[in-house]
């Protein structure tokens, strides 16, 4: 694909990186958000100790799009069996494709809350509105900073926003402790209006 081949990425962009593969998207769609190369984004994987999912012999026919068909309906719960049959394909194969997704069975016996890497992460039902693709993956987990401020917001977030924890603890997640921002953020800068210091600002298209 083309684009930026390498790219810098801060700690909180790279678990939110890991969270989406693990949740089951693939290392192409995640580069493409990020305007990089799939290599870059397979690198972030191995250096924090994700093991890339393999894809086997046969497997590179498939084609992206229904790959995740098959991998968002195993999460949902569909059986593997069910879908090789569906698929025209062996239960071994559906084993492969969904190599690494976690079963919704399995992360409702496990009471909706897991860890990925430094943050907590929330299981989200289908119905709910931030179960898009944007803020959930195929297992429906979003990582709960994410899900405070997009609740707080009344809306999901988008790709290039990011949500900063102002004391620094990935697991303090009350509203008060987060800070949305536009893009990569370490110590970084936040705005305030001048005048009055308030940060209640939002930004607005020039015509």
């Amino acid at each position: 694909m083309g684009g930026v081949k390498w790219r810098f990425f801060t700690p909180e962009q790279e678990q939110e990186i890991i969270a989406r593969y693990v949740a089951g998207e693939t290392q192409k769609a995640i580069a493409s958000d990020h305007g990089c190369d799939r290599v870059t984004i397979r690198n972030v994987l191995v250096r924090n100790g994700v093991q890339p999912r393999r894809r086997g012999p046969g497997l590179r026919e498939w084609p992206d799009d229904v790959v995740r068909e098959i991998q968002d309906r195993y999460a949902a719960g569909e059986r593997q069996a069910d879908l090789a049959v569906e698929y025209k394909t062996h239960t071994s194969t559906i084993a492969r494709l969904t190599e690494g997704i976690r079963h919704r069975d399995w992360y409702l016996r496990n009471g909706g809350r897991t860890k990925v890497g430094r943050y907590t992460a929330l299981l989200v039902r289908d119905d709910d509105p931030m179960a898009s693709m944007r803020m959930a993956g195929s297992s429906g987990y979003v990582l709960e900073h994410r899900l405070v401020m997009a609740r707080h917001l009344g809306r999901p977030l988008t790709s290039d926003e990011t949500v900063h924890h102002i004391n620094g603890d990935p697991l303090d997640n009350r509203i008060e402790n987060l800070q949305l921002r536009q893009g990569k953020h370490g110590k970084g800068v936040a705005h305030r209006c001048l005048d009055c210091g308030s940060t209640n600002v939002e930004p607005i298209t020039l015509t």
